[in-house]
């Protein structure tokens, strides 16, 4: 997204957040030698995940700290449909 679409480090930062979140499940489950990639995909994601922070100039803790925004709260409570 960042090459194709140019994205900026802002839009980036979910994206990057929801990696961080899953990369140690990746080690852990999914971290076998892959031939292709000659490395494991955790430790491949772990490196593409550090290239990109380098990148854009952002820290891990940064990423890390995101939330989704706050959506509005619709007006009125339940209604009661008896």
């Amino acid at each position: 997204m960042k090459e194709n679409e140019g994205w900026s480090a802002e839009r980036l930062t979910p994206l990057l957040a929801g990696l961080l979140e899953l990369l140690p499940w990746l080690k852990q489950w999914h971290n076998a030698p892959d031939p292709t990639f000659d490395t494991g995909m955790g430790d491949h994601f772990a490196g593409f995940i550090d290239e990109q922070l380098r990148e854009l100039k952002m820290t891990e803790a940064k990423v890390r700290s995101w939330s989704p925004p706050q959506t509005a709260r619709r007006r009125g409570g339940k209604r009661n449909m008896s």
